[in-house]
């Protein structure tokens, strides 16, 4: 969990790299409102991935005032495999998210909540974390 120094504001972006571990179930990335673990969540990107089934789900939602949003997961193509190093895009653009894995566009995520709400980022999970950068 990290702070988002200087907040979200069009123009920025979140740049995340990791590696995702062998055999993976799902992991996390979260923009937060608050630090606390009951803080809303503005943006879940939520990557789940069934070794035994093979099925593959790139969930995207918000957690607010107690409760869960409609979940989007049409997505063309599921961009994570096991042992995958990726970098992921978060870009914050005029009226939605644009989500982006090895510079390639997956999707856009229209706001929820006001940018200048958003004040933390949390990424757990099945991944080895390399960096998160604000840019």
């Amino acid at each position: 969990m990290g702070e988002l120094v200087g907040g979200l504001h069009v123009g920025r972006s979140i740049a995340i790299r990791g590696r995702v571990k062998p055999y993976p179930k799902s992991f996390n990335v979260d923009l937060l409102m608050g630090s606390s673990s009951s803080s809303d969540v503005a943006l879940s990107l939520n990557p789940r991935m069934n070794a035994t089934s093979n099925e593959v789900v790139f969930g995207r939602n918000s957690f607010l005032s107690g409760s869960w949003g409609v979940e989007e997961r049409k997505l063309d193509k599921f961009p994570f495999a096991p042992g995958f190093y990726f970098e992921m895009k978060i870009h914050c653009g005029a009226n939605a998210f644009t989500v982006s894995v090895d510079c390639v566009r997956l999707l856009e995520y229209e706001y929820r909540v006001d940018l200048d709400r958003i004040t933390h980022v949390r990424v757990f999970g099945d991944l080895n974390l390399m960096f998160v950068k604000l840019k």
